[in-house]
């Protein structure tokens, strides 16, 4: 009797793991981290708190971070990135105490089921990681987690928007090569089909 109550609770257990979309709770749970000053990114490029963006929305205040370091936010893309190297227990300790059962706490497993539930950037299908230096703190690359989520003071883009580009910024790198590639963006989109 005492078997099929604990088997009944552990097929409820993993019944709720799989309706819920753990990738949403996760995103919610670390932006609300970061309002409540219990979590904290970077800027990618200073290292420094974040520029163009409401200091509370990434866990800093009077120019002090606050909470854990999680990662980094790039000021273009207003995107984050969690450090690679961050246990995955501090990460889960940071969400609502309610959720966080339903989160495994096996690194590789943990990344994967937020990667299943489409919210992990990842340039190489057989990887979590992607592999990228951020010149505010970092000398040489390393492996983070691009999460699909993005701070930023006015709502123009939801988190679901958020541009699946490679990790250093090439149009920066390459302005000439951005332009050729709006202008043959534009003489594309002026074509019309001729009717059938």
């Amino acid at each position: 009797k005492h078997v099929n109550k604990h088997f009944g609770s552990l097929m409820t257990k993993q019944n709720e793991i799989y309706s819920t979309d753990i990738g949403a709770l996760f995103i919610k749970g670390l932006r609300k981290a970061m309002e409540e000053g219990r979590a904290y990114v970077k800027d990618a490029k200073t290292g420094c708190q974040p520029l163009g963006v409401d200091p509370a929305k990434v866990g800093w205040q009077d120019n002090k971070p606050n909470g854990l370091w999680i990662g980094w936010r790039r000021p273009k893309q207003q995107d984050i990135f969690i450090r690679g190297r961050l246990d995955v227990e501090e990460l889960i300790a940071l969400l609502p105490e309610h959720d966080q059962h339903l989160f495994n706490k096996k690194n590789t497993s943990f990344w994967k089921s937020i990667k299943i539930q489409n919210k992990l950037i990842c340039p190489e299908s057989d990887r979590n990681t992607t592999r990228v230096t951020f010149t505010g703190g970092e000398l040489r690359q390393n492996e983070h987690y691009h999460v699909k989520m993005r701070v930023f003071d006015k709502p123009l883009v939801t988190d679901s928007e958020v541009v699946e580009s490679e990790p250093n910024d090439q149009e920066a790198i390459n302005p000439v090569a951005s332009q050729e590639k709006m202008s043959s963006k534009k003489s594309a989109s002026t074509k019309v089909n001729p009717k059938k």
